[in-house]
């Protein structure tokens, strides 16, 4: 791994984000209706030295249309790449692109409720941003890769919800445990008045 910009600046840019990547995305030809994300994306692509898009990799995006918070994902995250320094200092070819169409991102907008809490939230916006950054072999400028990585491990959306749930099961599983408890001494009890 290499040291990128540093996370205040990845930060600003990401608060910065300019409102139309938060609208509705087109999926046609009507410039009216909003961002056709893939023709965003493509952008990125060619700006950072990979390859176009493939009509696969459209049909990808434009499939996975229903799955919650990945389009805005992908948007905010072109956003973040499509900046000088990721243009001059091009990532490894094909890191950018693994990113875009990786589980990670997906289970990460199903891990949230609103996309826009990676803007508004300040730890889920650090968390985007490092994301960001380590997708494409970089760590914060002023950091270290331990640093780094230990620090997204803490701010991990994805396994703080896998957390939160196995707390929910827990807690279910301990309310049905009394319950049962109760109902079983409420029947002891009225078998011991039954006879005498």
């Amino acid at each position: 791994m290499k040291e990128g910009p540093s996370i205040e600046y990845m930060l600003d840019r990401l608060a910065a984000i300019p409102a139309v990547f938060m609208k509705e995305f087109s999926s046609g030809g009507d410039i009216d209706s909003g961002i056709i994300l893939h023709a965003l994306v493509n952008d990125l692509l060619l700006d950072t030295g990979e390859s176009p898009l493939t009509s696969d990799e459209i049909k990808s995006i434009e499939g996975l249309r229903n799955k919650k918070n990945y389009h805005r994902l992908v948007a905010i995250l072109c956003h973040l790449y499509h900046d000088q320094f990721f243009i001059e200092n091009r990532p490894e070819t094909g890191l950018v692109r693994k990113i875009i169409f990786s589980q990670k991102l997906q289970i990460l907008g199903e891990a949230v409720d609103n996309e826009e809490i990676f803007i508004s939230d300040p730890d889920r916006r650090e968390e985007l941003c490092r994301l960001a950054l380590m997708a494409v072999n970089l760590y914060p400028r002023g950091e270290d890769e331990n640093r780094s990585k230990e620090r997204l491990a803490t701010l991990d959306s994805i396994e703080r919800k896998k957390i939160l749930d196995k707390t929910r099961q827990a807690q279910q599983r301990a309310r049905e445990i009394r319950e049962a408890m109760l109902r079983k001494e409420a029947e002891e009890a009225a078998s011991k008045m039954s006879r005498e």
